[in-house]
């Protein structure tokens, strides 16, 4: 004690605990390197030898491997049998560590290359806590190794990382052939899994669910595995036959209805039936559900990915709740976070939401430099549709509906090919009220009735698309000279109480549509309430671009 007040004293070291006989650690970890790089070798070793048998056991393996002076094939055998169980559990980047001392301790190139693609494959996992960032680093090590089904999988995930989304597929069609001809469960369930998630961001679904059923199947992937295996055949789902098809999954209908009840290793299943609310135009319940992922005590113990996807989302569902500086808080989080954990995925969706909000804010310095960092990176094509929406918000925004049309375009093709498909998140909540407004307003009227057809066949089975289409139906029949049943339309909506997922700027542009028609009828009290209300509404949004009616 007498040696040690003069250290704590100096702040150099700090006690764990107040009892004067208490552990005591270094203060700042240069002073604990510098201490460590002035040990000498032997002496080193030494003390990492004293240390491992009085730690607990997870530190241990720290200890042992540094005290090693030449390969310890029995102590890569312990390490991984010791990386498989935490790998088991869900600790993936542990297991990754463990992994990679196990490879420096055998002489045999064939079980050091094993040891380093194993190592590989969960730093590339979905699911890993760290992220995907440490998984670049080991990238050189992964091609200097000989060919085997392993390798190929891991080269999949790294075309995938680099945006290359169709290299990313073929990689993962040969890296099944080669996986299902060695016959190894684990390397045939993370192939799989590889080429769904490729097939799925290149707009191949029904192929991801078929591999993602057939991973399922198989009993003997890991608890990992089997959890981003059912999130993803859940998104598969959802874009291949809607929201009420993934409701359908045995996992997902028994869910509890409380987020707050559901089970933490059930997180991502979590996120997916926000997803299909999302989708729905459930907003609130959706809100809920993503906010729960979010949640500190929940977060802590979530994986970077599930806590991204829910930023996403839960960003779209403030922005459509009229909550825009909240939305737009949660985008730019997922930037930062999806930046730091390595994923590609939050790039196109978090510019284009603060997009919106920007220019419907009136920002345009924010909206255009956001839209100039959406053109610059690549984007998934399962994203392909969000950069024209993004052009399209400034446009509506500026009450440039010929540009507006024209930035939509590219993604009307998509949208008609998918023409029989059911409700999908953000095409059908975004994109149809934007093109059947474009078209209205520049006077394509008959592509807009057909439009609008579209538009009321989504709002069956999307209630919250009721305003908009509600508006889009007395657009039209002005744009007709009806003004009778435009204003007839209108009132049908508003003589009733919104809807409690009515977005509010929806509702505020159904307003001073009515009230500009009475203004010209020349009832001006109901068109001053309605024109006030209308642009109220804006001013507690700060939609300042829409306060004059756009």
């Amino acid at each position: 004690v007498q040696a040690l007040e003069p250290l704590v004293a100096a702040g150099l070291v700090v006690r764990s605990w107040d009892e004067p006989s208490g552990p005591v650690r270094l203060a700042h970890p240069l002073q604990q390197a510098a201490v460590y790089r002035a040990i000498g070798p032997e002496r080193r070793r030494e003390l990492h030898m004293a240390a491992a048998p009085i730690v607990d056991l997870d530190s241990a393996w720290a200890h042992r491997v540094a005290a090693c002076t030449h390969r310890d094939p029995a102590l890569a055998e312990e390490l991984e049998a010791e990386a498989a169980r935490k790998a088991a559990a869900g600790y993936l980047d542990r297991a990754a560590t463990l992994m990679l001392w196990a490879a420096n301790l055998d002489e045999a190139r064939e079980h050091r290359e094993r040891c380093l693609l194993t190592a590989a494959s969960y730093a590339n996992h979905l699911l890993n806590p760290s992220g995907l960032a440490a998984a670049r680093a080991l990238r050189p090590a992964v091609e200097s190794c000989a060919p085997c089904a392993l390798r190929t999988v891991l080269l999949s995930c790294y075309s995938y990382l680099d945006n290359d989304y169709l290299q990313a597929v073929r990689l993962g069609e040969r890296a099944v052939a080669e996986a299902e001809a060695d016959a190894d469960p684990h390397v045939m369930a993370a192939a799989r899994f590889r080429l769904a998630l490729s097939d799925l961001v290149t707009n191949n679904p029904a192929r991801a669910r078929e591999l993602l059923a057939r991973t399922l199947d198989d009993h003997a992937v890991r608890a990992a595995d089997t959890a981003v295996s059912r999130w993803l055949l859940a998104m598969g789902a959802l874009f291949a036959e809607g929201p009420r098809g993934v409701r359908a999954f045995p996992w997902m209908t028994g869910l509890p209805d409380d987020p707050g009840n559901v089970p933490l290793p059930d997180t991502m299943l979590l996120v997916s039936r926000g997803y299909t609310r999302l989708a729905l135009g459930e907003l609130h319940a959706a809100q809920g559900d993503f906010e729960t992922v979010l949640h500190p005590v929940r977060a802590m113990g979530s994986p970077p990915l599930g806590r991204l996807h829910a930023q996403l989302s839960l960003g779209l569902c403030l922005y459509m709740l009229g909550d825009w500086d909240r939305a737009a808080s949660y985008a730019d989080q997922a930037l930062v976070e999806g930046e730091i954990d390595g994923f590609n995925v939050h790039h196109a969706p978090a510019h284009t939401w603060t997009v919106f909000i920007a220019a419907g804010r009136g920002d345009w310095q924010s909206a255009h430099s956001h839209l100039a960092t959406l053109r610059q990176r690549p984007v998934m094509p399962i994203h392909g549709d969000l950069p024209p929406l993004a052009e399209a918000a400034v446009a509506q925004a500026r009450g440039d509906h010929t540009a507006m049309l024209d930035a939509l375009r590219p993604a009307y093709r998509t949208a008609a090919a998918d023409a029989g498909h059911p409700a999908r998140a953000w095409p059908d909540l975004m994109f149809w009220p934007m093109w059947t407004e474009a078209l209205i307003a520049t006077g394509n009227l008959g592509e807009a009735e057909s439009a609008l057809t579209r538009l009321r066949t989504q709002t069956g089975m999307i209630p919250c698309l009721e305003p908009i289409t509600t508006w889009c139906t007395g657009q039209l029949a002005e744009a007709h000279g009806d003004l009778d049943t435009a204003l007839a339309a209108y009132h049908q909506q508003l003589d009733r109480s919104p809807g409690p997922d009515d977005p509010p700027l929806h509702r505020a542009r159904l307003e001073h549509a009515a009230g500009q028609l009475h203004l010209l009828r020349m009832d001006h009290d109901r068109a001053r309430r309605l024109i006030g209300q209308a642009r109220n509404r804006c001013h507690r949004l700060g939609a300042h671009a829409f306060a004059a009616g756009r």
